[in-house]
C-alpha cells in the first residue's frame, strides 16, 4: 500500500525542544527550538519578498549571520548587520553553491528557513540528500498539498530522511480539503539532535501559545489526523 501526505506526516513531542514562535503573530512566523538555536551558527533564508519578521526576530534574539536568497527582489526590505543578501533562487544546485560560497561544507549546525512558493519540490527532488544534514532544523512552508499526490508524497519522504516532524500549523489563507490544508508550515529537527524523551504525539494542532492565524480575520485550522481516538 502506497503512503499518503497524511499517513507521513505525525509530529513528535518533547517538552525539551523548547519550542518558541519567531517572527511575532500571524503571516511570517515560524516555530523553532530555542535549544537548538542557541547552538547554530547561521541560518539559510530562502524566500524573503516584504516580509522578513522572521529574519529580524532571529537577529534580534542570536548574534549569528542570516544569509537571505530571493530572485524576485533586488534587496532585502530591511537591512540589519546579520543580513547577507543575495538575488538567487532556491533550488538544488544553488544551495550547495551557497554552502560552498559560505565556507559551510561540513557544517552541521545551520538553520534551513524555505518558503518559496513550490521551489522546495525541485529542491527534495534534486538536491544530494547529503546537503540537509548540514541543517540542524529545517523550518518551511509546503504548497499545493494534495493527500495522494506523488510529488508531496515524495517531497516529505526526502525532508524526513534525517530529520522528524516536532511542529506542524496550517496556514489559513489556503484551503482544506478531507482534513488536508493545501499550505503547511513545518519544523524539523535532525534525529542526532532530538531528546531522550522524544514521542510520537498524540496533540492536535495548532499549539496554544505557540500558533497564530496566518490570516487573522478568521480562526486557525485543527489538525489532528494523527492523534488516536
Amino acid at each position: 500500500m502506497k503512503p499518503s501526505v497524511k499517513s507521513l506526516i505525525h509530529p513528535f513531542d518533547s517538552e525539551n525542544l523548547a519550542l518558541t514562535l519567531y517572527g511575532g503573530a500571524n503571516d511570517g512566523s515560524y516555530v523553532l527550538s530555542s535549544k537548538i538555536l542557541n547552538n547554530t551558527s547561521a541560518a539559510y533564508s530562502y524566500g524573503i519578498g516584504n516580509n522578513v519578521k522572521f529574519d529580524i526576530d532571529l537577529a534580534k534574539n542570536f548574534s549569528f549571520p542570516i544569509f537571505q536568497y530571493d530572485h524576485t527582489i533586488n534587496d532585502t526590505p530591511v537591512k540589519n548587520p546579520n543580513f547577507i543578501f543575495k538575488k538567487e533562487a532556491l533550488s538544488s544546485a544553488n544551495i550547495l553553491k551557497h554552502l560552498q560560497e559560505n565556507n559551510h561544507i561540513g557544517k552541521n549546525d545551520l538553520l534551513l528557513k524555505i518558503d518559496t512558493e513550490g521551489a522546495e519540490y525541485e529542491l527534495f527532488k534534486n538536491a544530494d540528500p547529503a546537503v540537509f544534514k548540514h541543517f540542524n532544523q529545517i523550518v518551511i512552508e509546503i504548497h499545493r498539498i494534495k493527500n495522494l499526490d506523488e510529488k508531496c508524497i515524495n517531497l516529505l519522504t526526502s525532508l524526513f530522511a534525517a530529520h522528524k516532524l516536532v511542529h506542524i500549523h496550517a496556514n489559513n489563507f489556503g484551503t482544506i480539503i478531507d482534513e488536508l490544508p493545501v499550505t503547511l508550515e513545518l519544523t524539523l529537527v535532525r534525529d542526532d539532535l532530538l531528546p531522550e524523551d522524544i514521542n510520537l504525539s498524540n496533540k492536535p494542532a495548532p499549539t496554544a501559545g505557540l500558533d497564530t492565524p496566518n490570516c487573522p480575520c478568521k480562526g486557525d485550522y485543527e489538525l489532528s489526523w494523527w492523534v488516536a481516538p
